[in-house]
């Protein structure tokens, strides 16, 4: 998957980011496998359950980002605007 990075507008409107997160190695160590596909350039998240697209419901967002995309990137990205614009 590839990142994903937006500025943000400062503006008083609300924006929603979501970054999914990567399998922790407790999960992997289990057989987890990730429910979740990210879709960076629609915006959109959709979980499936039981491995079919009967099981599929989908979620769009103003911003996503991936498993790969840090921390510290998205700290970079919206708070540190805030902070300097505050």
């Amino acid at each position: 998957m590839r990142r994903h990075v937006h500025l943000p507008i400062l503006s008083p409107a609300i924006t929603v980011a979501v970054r999914m997160r990567p399998l922790n190695q407790h999960e992997r160590v289990k057989g987890s496998v990730n429910c979740t596909q990210v879709d960076v350039s629609g915006s959109e998240v959709r979980l499936s359950l039981g491995g079919s697209a009967s099981g599929e419901t989908s979620f769009a967002f103003d911003h996503v980002y991936d498993g790969e995309t840090t921390q510290h990137a998205i700290y970079e990205v919206y708070c540190v605007p805030m902070m300097k614009s505050a």
